[in-house]
């Protein structure tokens, strides 16, 4: 007669490489939405629902915040605005300057002096590989 086994060797054991899997997943399912938005050419005067998504993701753990850091900060907006070049710069002058790839600059006629500064030290951001500047068709002094 064999023996039963214990409930404990019934129980399914659980495999922390799954758990990750699936983040990772749901990762790039919010990167291929904000990359969706992108392609659709939509200006980037706010934060996109993904991005705001990934962000609040990033915010529950350490583990998370890892893992999604290089995909929150691999581009960045400038806009014409002091709030905008300042928020620029912090990043600069962070741990998670490293992780920006693309800067994207919405320009006008006439900006702050703070963008100028920006502008003139990206090389702050050592894995940068693109610049992209907009003129709004309809610039005005």
């Amino acid at each position: 007669m064999a023996l039963s086994p214990k409930a404990e060797d019934l129980q399914p054991t659980r495999s922390p490489f799954l758990v990750v899997e699936v983040w990772y997943m749901i990762t790039d399912i919010l990167c291929d939405a904000e990359n969706e938005e992108q392609d659709e050419g939509r200006t980037r005067a706010k934060c996109s629902s993904p991005l705001r998504d990934l962000i609040s993701l990033s915010s529950t753990c350490t583990w998370l915040r890892t893992i999604l850091v290089p995909r929150i900060f691999a581009v960045i907006y400038l806009r014409n605005t002091t709030k905008s070049a300042l928020s620029i710069k912090a990043i600069a002058d962070s741990n998670f300057s490293g992780f920006v790839k693309e800067v994207q600059y919405v320009a006008s006629y006439v900006y702050p002096p703070e963008v100028d500064t920006v502008l003139s030290s990206l090389a702050s951001f050592k894995n940068l590989r693109t610049i992209s500047v907009e003129f709004p068709s309809t610039m005005t002094s």
